[in-house]
């Protein structure tokens, strides 16, 4: 009788907006149990203790995101509540996770790798989520895209120390691998990379695209110490793709404050902070590059190349500002190679520093 009562309560409540509290005892097997608050708030955030709540979550996720507009999970707070060393194999939200997760400086290991040749899109928060912050995530993900999240608002104080292959090379336009976020269209902010990032195209440390042309993204105050490799990149569409120590691409979005240590390396596109760079709109100031860039085609220290739109399509908008970038490292190149920008189609460059000796100008 009480597994039956269980059982039709777990039916009623699967719908709608409501977590159930459950006590530290064991409780109805179809029951989302977690602890804490109502998680309508940071301070009342549903607490995840231990790797079968994470995949309480995931498969909750995964059974309401048909529910759509009825999504329970939308808007709600999660807190990771300590370090979980089990595991993680599953991506959490595989198309959405519109929630805010609190990491509160623990630390997720990552297992993922890609199961099916259509997945390419493989990270621990799939979609779009409004906030991740205070995370420290390790282990690996291979076949996918980033290490964190797919897409976000907000993603503050995340540390990445997974190493990242992306091994899908079928689509040689879309070819996304980044250690934070696939693609910015909102702020990232005090974030590290320590891991190694590998990709067909469109790499980078902190995000493998920057806004596109449409929505902006912000990258600010950011690290990346990971070594960064292109095994293609800028070859299939050498105007819109490269690699890049903090994004591979960048669309009228801002890196700003940020460093680079890591290894870059690539065929073209290449550059100490960002591979491409659409030049109107955007805006790189105060960012310094200590590493060893290396490509054939379009290599610079801190940009590898820069392109004005033109058309009647797009806005009229004002010119990228690149100054005040400091590049300390080594440039290697073949064609159009420079200790700031290789290769400028258009743009305000204006009060960088760079040591000659280091890149051959």
């Amino acid at each position: 009788m009480k597994f039956i009562f269980c059982f039709l309560l777990s039916i009623i409540f699967s719908s709608i907006a409501l977590f159930s509290q459950c006590p530290h005892t064991p409780k109805c097997p179809f029951d989302s149990c977690y602890y804490g608050g109502d998680g309508l708030t940071k301070a009342t955030a549903f607490q995840l203790w231990t790797i079968e709540h994470l995949m309480e979550l995931r498969d909750s996720v995964k059974k309401s995101s048909h529910l759509i507009p009825i999504v329970w999970y939308n808007g709600k707070h999660f807190r990771l509540m300590q370090d979980i060393y089990d595991s993680i194999r599953q991506t959490i939200g595989i198309t959405h996770f519109d929630a805010y997760f609190h990491g509160g400086g623990h630390k997720l290991i990552l297992a993922l790798k890609m199961n099916s040749v259509i997945q390419n899109e493989l990270s621990l928060f799939g979609g779009t989520s409004p906030l991740v912050d205070s995370l420290v995530v390790e282990g690996y993900v291979i076949g996918g895209n980033t290490a964190i999240a797919c897409g976000s608002d907000s993603i503050f104080h995340v540390v990445n120390n997974a190493n990242v292959v992306n091994t899908f090379t079928i689509r040689p336009y879309g070819n996304y691998a980044a250690g934070i976020s696939r693609i910015n269209f909102g702020h990232i902010h005090n974030c590290i990379n320590n891991g190694s990032i590998t990709g067909y195209d469109r790499v980078g440390g902190i995000a493998a695209q920057q806004g596109n042309y449409h929505i902006n993204g912000i990258v600010d105050n950011c690290i990346n110490t990971g070594r960064i490799y292109a095994t293609n990149s800028g070859r299939y569409a050498p105007i819109t793709l490269g690699a890049g120590g903090i994004a591979g691409v960048t669309f009228y979005a801002s890196i700003l404050n940020c460093i680079n240590v890591g290894t870059i390396e690539g065929e073209n596109n290449v550059g100490g902070i960002t591979g491409y760079i659409e030049v109107k709109n955007a805006t790189l100031i105060n960012n310094i590059s200590y590493s060893f860039v290396k490509g054939e085609n379009a290599v610079g220290g801190i940009v590898g190349i820069t392109r004005l739109t033109s058309g009647a399509n797009q806005p009229l908008l004002p010119l990228t500002n690149i100054s005040n970038n400091s590049n300390f490292g080594v440039v290697v190149g073949e064609e159009y190679t420079g200790c700031i920008v290789g290769k400028n189609n258009g743009g305000n460059i204006s009060n960088n520093h760079y040591d000659k000796q280091m890149c051959g100008e």
